[in-house]
């Protein structure tokens, strides 16, 4: 079984690519594990949870990185990202909060890829927007979670290998036009927020 946090499709189909969290989101949704290997994958009606970490530095540049070939997602090996983390494979315990669980779940990501410890995910991380994308089979069954954390002079990066690779810093209006072009489609929503202020 490959567990991931899902929620049902219905309650966000239609939306804008970038949704600005709704302040109700995390109180009203309902989450339930299910198996990715058991159709998950294909089944459109659930969107599986996925942390979508945005990394700035001290200097307002952003990590990005190409997908190695160990990366779980084989669909997005090779395309550039400035998004980390992956599924939600926990379920929310009785009386937590899901936007804590899902702080520190990111928290726990950050960690595994870049080998970043925070000391309070609750706190040093802010999530600000839901990204769902419909136009190809990968974002149609996930919900991306965009997550900011802004490093401190003190954090330092170290790629998990084969699944992070060549990483380097970018300010966020300094990409090239290339480089636009081989960002997967959430990093190209990511991006665009962040040369926007957001």
């Amino acid at each position: 079984m490959k567990p991931a946090l899902y929620i049902k499709s219905s309650i966000i189909t239609g939306q804008p690519h970038a949704l600005a969290i709704p302040p109700v989101f995390f109180e009203t949704s309902a989450t339930e594990v299910g198996d990715r290997l058991a159709g998950l994958e294909k089944d459109e009606t659930k969107l599986q949870l996925l942390h979508y970490i945005t990394l700035l530095n001290p200097a307002g540049e952003v990590y990005c990185y190409y997908r190695g070939g160990e990366g779980e997602e084989a669909r997005l090996h090779g395309d550039l990202s400035i998004g980390l983390g992956g599924h939600v494979d926990t379920g929310v315990i009785p009386h937590d909060k899901l936007e804590h669980h899902l702080k520190r779940e990111a928290g726990r990501e950050l960690l595994e890829e870049v080998g970043i410890k925070l000391a309070d995910p609750v706190k040093q991380l802010t999530f600000t927007h839901l990204i769902y994308d419909t136009t190809n089979e990968v974002g149609r069954v996930h919900l991306g979670i965009r997550c900011v954390y802004r490093m401190s002079a003190n954090d330092k990066i170290d790629p998990e290998k084969g699944v992070i690779e060549k990483g380097f810093f970018r300010r966020p209006n300094e990409f090239t036009a290339d480089e636009v072009f081989r960002l997967e489609n959430w990093s190209k929503v990511c991006l665009n927020l962040l040369c926007t202020g957001q």
